[in-house]
């Protein structure tokens, strides 16, 4: 049941995404939305391809072993995740990148 959701996943968020957004409920109204506000495409990706399965795993009962979760080395992993998450500081973007795409501007 969870694999079909990451295939058929993100029908559901883009319909509510159309819905939401005024475009018409069919596959080029969600295109002309996503091509004119391209930025909505990644909340696709996140609910569709991963907030959906991981609801389903979770209200379909599936048990954490199933996905390969144990609490043997549940700690050094949970450290390291941290570790590698927290280390170092945010890096500004680069000039080119907020002079670039992101404005709309040519290079």
């Amino acid at each position: 049941m969870t694999w079909a959701w990451t295939f058929v996943g993100s029908a559901l968020p883009a319909l509510a995404l159309a819905l939401v957004g005024g475009a018409p409920p069919t596959f080029e109204g969600v295109a002309s939305l996503l091509n004119s506000r391209p930025y909505l495409a990644s909340y696709l990706e996140v609910v569709g391809v991963g907030a959906l399965p991981l609801a389903f795993s979770l209200l379909c009962g599936d048990s954490p072993q199933l996905y390969g979760l144990r609490r043997e080395g549940l700690a050094k992993s949970l450290a390291l995740s941290v570790l590698l998450a927290t280390r170092g500081s945010p890096q500004k973007p680069s000039p080119s990148y907020r002079e670039g795409w992101s404005t709309g501007a040519s290079a």
